[in-house]
């Protein structure tokens, strides 16, 4: 695993964003999606092109997940939010100062995905590519998947 240069979650984008699939590291707490992240929204005469990558999220320290999706077959998201920061019930487990936050998906298709988690890493699982859809095929994507290979672009803690 390599890191490229770090991302800023508050420059991040997620609106229109799809989730493939997510799963639960119960052993570790944590809570994985596999979306398309579009790194970047390109006008070029006139019309629209989107860098997308394959991208592991990683949220760390998850408890209290609720649900409420409804959806036929795609979970498209609107934005991703975090707020009410404060300190975790278990501080005395995380490095000092660790912060958990109130985290929200609000998904455009209808529902949202709420918990509580002290951040999340990024994982770019194949490089972006520039195309004129915003979500990559299955095949250029190399399917499902929730791996932690690739490179780190995020780390919010």
């Amino acid at each position: 695993m390599n890191k490229e240069e770090l991302l800023n979650y508050d420059d991040l984008n997620f609106h229109d964003c799809q989730i493939y699939s997510f799963g639960f590291d119960s052993d570790n707490y944590e809570l994985l999606f596999d979306i398309d992240l579009i790194l970047k929204w390109h006008t070029e005469k006139s019309k629209w092109k989107f860098s997308v990558s394959p991208v592991t999220i990683v949220f760390k320290n998850v408890y209290d997940i609720e649900m409420d999706i409804d959806s036929n077959t795609q979970l498209i998201m609107d934005d991703i939010i975090k707020s009410n920061p404060r300190t975790p019930k278990n501080i005395d487990h995380l490095p000092a100062n660790t912060l958990e936050y109130d985290w929200y998906f609000d998904l455009i298709v209808g529902g949202e995905i709420r918990f509580k988690s002290i951040g999340m890493t990024m994982y770019k699982r194949k490089e972006s590519i520039k195309q004129s859809g915003q979500t990559l095929t299955l095949d250029k994507r190399g399917g499902f998947s929730l791996s932690k290979e690739g490179s780190i672009i995020l780390e919010e803690y």
